[in-house]
């Protein structure tokens, strides 16, 4: 596994944001418009992450990638990961009503271990508690840049919502694409899908 650096993640993510962002804006606000449904949120959140990570891979992301896992067995796969996600936000949520300090802390790192979660999901067809697992590992050597980049996505997110709270759903294309770079960065044999952009 490769060391994961925050500022590579945040050059290599803009780097693929950057290759089509009115396609990936398009692909999360439809996600977005789909997932009200709740029933479709899963495959949406996965057809998403796969957009960014066949433009990654420089391949041209469609709104039809969207759509590339409607299947019922994909569909339960996504529908148990997103479950298995939620329960480790549950902790954080039941934190917040006691001390909203220690709960905002508590998902700054639940955000952390779950950096990767979906990429991995989605990339390497794991379910979701090898995709935790790895995502804990990932975590545990890497605290302080996983924390970072946590962090980072939680401040925009905030700062944007401020301001145009339905607007938050547009800050999805950055922060995956950050969160895919992350993930690529991990993997030996890719790292190179990062540092092509800067090329």
């Amino acid at each position: 596994m490769q060391k994961l650096d925050f500022m590579a993640s945040l050059r290599g993510g803009w780097n693929i944001f950057n290759r089509s962002p009115w396609t990936l804006f398009g692909g999360a606000l439809l996600a977005g418009v789909l997932s009200l449904t709740i029933v479709l949120a899963p495959l949406m959140t996965a057809g998403f992450v796969g957009m960014i990570l066949k433009q990654a891979r420089g391949g041209n992301a469609e709104m039809s990638d969207l759509f590339a896992f409607l299947s019922v067995q994909e569909w339960l796969r996504f529908f148990l990961g997103t479950l298995l996600a939620l329960a480790v936000y549950l902790p954080v949520f039941l934190l917040n009503f006691a001390n909203a300090g220690l709960g905002s802390v508590a998902g700054i790192l639940a955000g952390a271990i779950l950096l990767v979660y979906f990429p991995r999901m989605v990339d390497r067809n794991e379910d979701g508690l090898s995709a935790l697992r790895e995502g804990f590992s990932l975590f545990k050597k890497e605290y302080l840049a996983t924390t970072l980049l946590s962090l980072f996505f939680a401040a925009v997110s905030m700062i944007v919502f401020q301001f145009i709270p339905v607007a938050v759903i547009l800050t999805a294309p950055i922060t995956q694409s950050i969160a895919v770079a992350a993930y690529l960065q991990t993997c030996d044999d890719e790292v190179e899908v990062i540092e092509a952009g800067d090329a």
